[in-house]
Formats: C-alpha cells, structure tokens, sequence
C-alpha cells in the first residue's frame, strides 16, 4: 500500500514537471488572419509571422467574421492545448476593449472568431480602428506570450442613411461598464446625551429601593426580628428566598431569557412565595399574639 502511494506521488510529480515543461516552451511561428464570409466561406487571408505586423488592414463588416488561426507549440515542436488563449481588440478611440476566446485544439490548429456583433455585446457600436494583441497564457508567468500582430478596422451594421453608427452614448457606456461596488453606510449616530443625565437617571432607579427599605424601618421589620428558631423560620426563609429567586429570573430575563421560559418559572415561584408568604405572616402574627399575651 505504502509502495503504491510513492509510485502515485511520483507519477503525478512527473506529469506536473512534464506540464511545466510543455508550458515553459510554448512558442508559436506566426498566425493567419483571414476574413470569414456571411456563407462561412474564407475570404481574404494574409500570414504574418511572429513578432511581425499585417501589412495591410483587415476591414471587417458586420456580415463578416475574423478568424485568427495559429499552431501553439509545446516540447518537441507538437501542437498543445495552452492553457487560455484569446484575442483582445482595443478601440484606438476610445480605448475600450473586447475579449475573444479560443476553441479547442483542431489537429495542430487553434481558431478565434472574432465579429463586430460581439464587439457590439461588449462596448457597444464602436467602430474604426482596434489593435490587435493575442494572449496566450500559461501558469509559467515566462512562458505567457503577448502579441500585437496590427490593427484591423470594424464596421458595424449601417444606419438606415448608410451610415455607421455613432458611438455608443454615456449611459449605455455605463451600462455597459463593470458598476462600482456598493458600500453600504449606517446611518452616523446621533449626538448622546451627556453622562451626567444618564447617572441621575441610574440613581433614581435605587429611589423605590430606598423607599422600601425606609418604609420596612418604619414597620419596625428589622433584622434582629427575623425568627430564629422553629417554623417560623423555615417560612420565613422560604418567604425571602422566594422572593430573591424572582429577582435573579429578572436579571436572568433581562440578559437573554425568553417569555416563553420566564412565565412558566415566574408562575411557580409566585406560587412559592404565596404559601410561604402566608405561612410567614401567620406564623408572625401567632408570635405577636404570645408576646402580647406574656407581657400581660
């Protein structure tokens, strides 16, 4: 097992140099552009050779297509598929570009089609000039080839006075341009108020606690009066217990608990805190009457 995954590394290691080697020593000879007629027969052809620039410009109507044919050769001088290849066509006006992809290979040949209805897809009814570079890549940035091999000229479908169109207008240029990335903005908050109200307000939540505890003080509820022994006390715990349990599901509720969670415990601790609290009182209201009775 352990055999034949070294064996599989090292094919896999030998095909990725082979590729490396295919693409470092890609190379072309020159290309054929030939003008393709409305029939799909070929019309005018001219070669040029690699590095050299057509002598003449092709003139390209919108019945017509242009085909640039040329051999991509890898190791050994035999035709290979490369990677990407394409044809990309500049306005000398405007400056705006138009892509055009290459097929797959046939025989030792690799067509690209180019027309001015794409042309027209892409940047809309520009015409006149365009600059010719062919792109051949390869994942070997010292293997890429660029060539621009001259200029050809594109006419567009006539105007009913037999005219060329015009250029394509703003808006349809920027309908036709790639649109700016949206980046969305919150609203800028507004100015907050100033600390000190906001501590004033946080003190004035303590009043009512204040308050209660004042109010207890005055009733003569005071710590040293909590029962001690008996079951008094127990009630008496259970009471007070009950009660701070209540509090912490507030602050529980408060954080993150849901409604749906809060009432069912809110329901039995109210519960909770009605039996002991009834206890309590009887128990404290049997431990006055003694008192009373004592003092008596």
């Amino acid at each position: 097992m352990r055999r034949s995954t070294q064996a599989s590394i090292l094919c896999l290691a030998c095909l990725s140099v082979a590729q490396l080697g295919w693409a470092a020593s890609i190379k072309i000879n020159g290309a054929t552009v030939t003008i393709k007629e409305a029939d799909g027969s070929d019309g005018s052809s001219a070669s040029v050779g690699f590095k050299d620039k057509l002598k003449t410009v092709p003139k390209l109507d919108h019945t017509q297509k242009l085909k640039v044919s040329f051999s991509p050769l890898g190791s050994g001088g035999k035709a290979i598929q490369p990677e990407q290849a394409l044809l990309r066509l500049t306005s000398v006006v405007s400056g705006k570009t138009a892509f055009f992809t290459a097929g797959k290979l046939k025989g030792d040949k690799l067509e690209i089609i180019a027309s001015s209805s794409g042309i027209e897809d892409q940047m809309g009814t520009q015409g006149g000039a365009f600059d010719t570079l062919l792109i051949i890549g390869s994942s070997n940035p010292a293997a890429a080839i660029q060539w621009g091999f001259g200029q050809v000229e594109i006419l567009h479908r006539p105007t009913p006075d037999g005219n060329q169109p015009s250029a394509p207008s703003a808006r349809l240029e920027s309908a036709i341009e790639v649109k700016p990335e949206i980046v969305h903005q919150h609203r800028i908050p507004e100015k907050r108020t100033p600390a000190i109200v906001s501590l004033v307000f946080t003190a004035f939540i303590f009043v009512p606690l204040a308050a209660f505890v004042l109010a207890a003080i005055n009733l003569g509820a005071m710590p040293t009066a909590f029962p001690k022994t008996g079951s008094a006390r127990l009630y008496a715990l259970g009471f007070h217990g009950s009660i701070a349990a209540i509090l912490v599901l507030y602050i529980m509720f408060w954080l993150g608990l849901n409604l749906m969670h809060t009432f069912p415990i809110a329901f039995i601790l109210e519960i909770i805190i009605f039996v002991f609290g009834t206890k309590a009182s009887a128990a404290a209201a049997e431990g006055g009457a003694q008192k009373i009775t004592k003092q008596e």
